[in-house]
């Protein structure tokens, strides 16, 4: 075993204004390696950013600053809810303390439970930083993220705004591809801006993830599994549970289907799928049935539908995956019907950001796509209402094979909406 003490100073202070210490095996030395490098990184970039230039001839306050974080996003942010607020008492006027503590607010375990309190209150600290400091491209993401599930139209007016100011912040680049470009059907453009975000945010994982992810729900495979092997390299024996996600979500995309069976027995990715807000109990079980009968008989699926439909009812697992997977095991009528009853326009306008409606854009959601009565579904998410009016068409509307006019047939909708259910 081989200790590695990190700290950071304010010389002319004298005062140490961060440390850590980390630990690796000596024969096995990359791990270790790449912990300290990160972890170097985003301390120094946090410690040089301009947006410390008023509190800098207070060193107590920068080194608070740095603790909460580096706790929010390196130690499963236990702590950094106490040091935010303390650092927003303490320097009210600090645009970054705010957004601070608007980044965790209503945290618990390191997964976004957040009550409508929660919700509010990081809402109105990222407003304040705003007015503080208009470059904070965190704290615009943090409002976005705070919206409204179909509020797609404000979400990407403020992500834009975010990436105008700060092109490499990690949570707008996150955001936008997976809130504004992938949960409106527009994967290609997700696939490319994933490809900017690799390069433009290289050491933070949960936003090098979206690349995979986007390209696995694409259909190509073959490439999320090169971009899955290049982090592993790059991000060795790392423990974080969204990793395992990621790969499990490409594995059961289309067969063969070994490698995510294999995931699915892993403790820690069963005990993810099974805990709010993703899941209770059973999910991964579920899960895993219906994975094994895409390439069993038609019985199989038939029994697998009924299992996947009834744990949507129960909250076992989530609509739109479960949706999406319906669909590929050919019962595209029992993803309407699921839809139809736990999508119901008064049920959607609950939803926030825990729902992800790009499930329905890939390659397991091609069958339901193709029925008209998808369209209905989209109009209730909002979609066809944005669509129609920013010129931003889904990726699918121009698929070979589909036998609807997209265009018209949003038209159609938009046009019979009374005004009050347009978003």
């Amino acid at each position: 075993m081989i200790t590695v003490r990190l700290h950071l100073d304010d010389v002319g202070h004298h005062q140490t204004l961060w440390s850590g210490e980390f630990s690796g095996a000596v024969d096995s030395p990359i791990p270790l390696q790449t912990q300290v490098a990160l972890h170097a990184t985003d301390v120094t970039r946090w410690a040089v950013s301009p947006r410390l230039k008023s509190i800098r001839s207070d060193p107590s306050l920068v080194a608070a600053y740095l603790e909460g974080e580096d706790e929010d996003m390196n130690g499963g942010g236990g702590r950094s809810l106490a040091i935010a607020r303390d650092l927003v008492a303490r320097a009210p006027h600090l645009a970054a303390a705010h957004t601070l503590l608007a980044s965790t607010v209503g945290q618990e375990n390191g997964l976004e439970v957040l009550t409508a309190e929660a919700r509010a209150e990081s809402t109105r600290e990222a407003k304040i930083a705003v007015g503080l400091d208009g470059s904070d491209g965190q704290a615009y993401a943090i409002i976005a993220g705070n919206l409204p599930l179909t509020s797609f139209k404000e979400r990407e007016n403020l992500l834009l705004k975010a990436l105008s100011v700060e092109p490499g912040n990690a949570s707008a680049n996150s955001n936008y591809i997976l809130g504004v470009l992938a949960d409106t059907g527009r994967l290609e453009d997700a696939v490319a801006r994933a490809r900017s975000a690799w390069r433009l945010v290289p050491f933070t994982e949960w936003v090098a993830w979206s690349l995979p992810l986007m390209l696995g729900f694409a259909g190509q495979i073959d490439e999320a599994r090169n971009y899955i092997a290049e982090m592993k390299r790059k991000w060795p024996n790392n423990p974080d549970v969204l990793f395992k996600s990621t790969e499990f979500t490409i594995e059961s995309q289309k067969p063969p289907f070994a490698k995510a069976l294999a995931l699915g027995t892993d403790a820690d990715l069963r005990s993810y799928y099974e805990r709010p807000p993703i899941g209770k109990p059973g999910g991964m079980n579920v899960w895993l049935t219906t994975i094994k009968a895409r390439t069993e008989s038609t019985q199989d699926k038939r029994a697998a539908a009924q299992l996947l439909e009834q744990a949507v009812y129960d909250g076992v697992v989530p609509p739109f995956p479960a949706i999406a997977a319906m669909s590929a095991i050919d019962n595209v009528d029992g993803a309407f019907r699921v839809a139809d009853r736990v999508l119901a326009t008064e049920q959607i306008h609950r939803f926030f950001g825990e729902h992800n409606i790009y499930y329905l854009f890939g390659i397991q959601g091609i069958q339901m796509r193709r029925d008209p009565r998808f369209m209905a579904l989209a109009q209730r998410l909002g979609l066809v209402d944005y669509w129609h009016s920013s010129g931003h068409w889904p990726d699918f509307c121009s698929e070979a094979g589909l036998p609807y006019d997209c265009k018209a047939v949003a038209a159609k909708l938009t046009a019979s909406a009374p005004a009050s259910t347009r978003h």
